[in-house]
């Protein structure tokens, strides 16, 4: 279950430099917002079409293949963009590159995750996908660093055009080495749905069926309440690496440790948040988490010493891993198993396209905010901070817990507990009951 890992692990490293690697092409902050932007528009299309393309081609892993084949085709030409640094068609094509990149990865993971699920026993798969989560967590935060100090060095002795070119040459390489190593995958045919034809037509239109759904269902208040949180963070959140390169001036050894600590604190207390959520339910997670998602532009606005950022994204990581983790519970919990998939690719696409609206309205009006503090950027974050709040007081009291038997404790207790000072459920035996 090694297959495609090493890749996972170095694109994943790669998305903390791609915004460095732009702004050293020669950005702006609107063709930021384009580069965010853009590639979550063409995920939320191409997701929607993702089963039906598994059941035209009949293989899974043949989709695999190829997508990632395709990949590493369009990751070479990244190689020679720092070459032609100044010119503004080079920013057009790292978007144009990108964004068939993320499209593509989008159809792998669909496929790719739907033929792994059929090798694992039910009582398998939460094990193997919270192990490889581990894996690729710890692994991608020592590709990052490693990709971090190469940045830094080149950009002290002034070859920057080869630092990055050598790094997205050992993307491109790893790509096409994961794409030898699935080659080795026994294929699985795609089961036949035990559903009428009927079925099957809704199945593989999950959007249509979401606009059927009654307005007092949990889920469709859940999915607003879930979307406009996703729109205010990436009206802000694509710019944060600008804020921290060109408003604060950060080297790549401080960019990198700013970064690093949120994956850190999320790889720390994403299972922590787990059997938190299985006590208190997933409701009380959500709302816990996102009035402190709320303040966390407002912190990138007033501490500017580097340091002091790290402990911000220190408690951004806990967060947001809180907030990540119930989100796609909540969703098992309130869709039956026939309507899961459909409630998960819905999800996904509307997610996605307010990723979209949010990253590329932040890029387009950032140029017309009044400066706040000397800085246009640090409108952008207070405004982002004031739709995340919106969303928490407004939206995310109106859809209910579905599990009947939650535990009720009061905020500082849940926040004692997740810390580790005084458990909610007593002692160490007591936690493995419950979970």
């Amino acid at each position: 279950m090694r297959e495609g890992i090493a890749a996972e692990v170095v694109i994943k490293a790669l998305d903390y430099y791609l915004i460095p690697f732009a702004l050293f092409l020669g950005a702006t902050n609107k063709e930021i917002g384009d580069l965010i932007a853009l590639p979550y528009l063409a995920s939320s299309v191409i997701i929607l079409f993702s089963y039906r393309l598994m059941r035209m081609i009949g293989s899974r892993l043949k989709i695999v293949l190829l997508c990632a084949f395709a990949q590493t085709f369009v990751l070479f030409p990244l190689v020679i963009l720092p070459v032609f640094r100044g010119y503004r068609a080079t920013i057009t094509a790292l978007i144009f590159f990108i964004v068939i990149f993320r499209a593509l990865g989008t159809v792998i993971g669909a496929s790719w995750g739907s033929l792994v699920s059929h090798y694992l026993k039910d009582n398998e798969r939460g094990k193997f996908f919270g192990c490889r989560s581990h894996v690729t967590g710890v692994s991608g935060l020592a590709i990052a660093g490693l990709f971090g100090a190469w940045l830094h060095l080149t950009e002290q002795k002034n070859f920057q055009v080869t630092g990055f070119a050598i790094l997205f040459l050992a993307v491109a390489m790893s790509r096409f080495i994961s794409v030898l190593i699935i080659r080795k995958m026994k294929d699985i045919s795609i089961p036949n749905p035990q559903r009428p034809q009927k079925a099957l037509r809704k199945f593989t239109l999950p959007f249509w069926h979401l606009i059927n759904l009654s307005k007092d269902s949990n889920f469709l208040k859940f999915l607003i309440y879930v979307s406009l949180t996703t729109f205010a963070a990436q009206f802000s959140l694509p710019f944060f690496s600008v804020w921290l390169w060109k408003s604060l001036g950060l080297n790549y050894i401080w960019y990198t440790a700013i970064h690093l600590s949120s994956i850190l604190m999320g790889l720390i207390f994403f299972p922590l948040w787990g059997r938190h959520a299985d006590l208190v339910g997933n409701v009380r997670i959500l709302r816990q988490t996102s009035w402190v998602i709320a303040l966390i532009p407002l912190l990138w606005v007033f501490v500017r010493n580097p340091a002091a950022l790290m402990f911000v994204e220190f408690l951004s990581g806990i967060v947001w891993a809180g907030f990540n983790l119930s989100s796609t519970n909540y969703i098992y919990d309130c869709c039956s198993p026939f309507e899961r998939v459909q409630c998960l690719v819905a999800f996904h696409f509307i997610t996605c396209v307010f990723s979209f609206l949010g990253a590329f309205l932040g890029g387009n009006l950032l140029q017309y905010l009044p400066a706040i503090m000397g800085y246009q950027m640090a409108s952008l974050f207070v405004i982002s901070a004031i739709l995340r709040l919106i969303a928490d007081t407004v939206i995310s009291g109106k859809f209910a817990e579905i599990r009947q038997k939650v535990k009720k404790v009061s905020s500082w207790d849940l926040f004692l507990s997740v810390i580790g000072l005084r458990p909610i459920a007593g002692s160490e035996t007591t936690w493995e009951e419950n979970y």
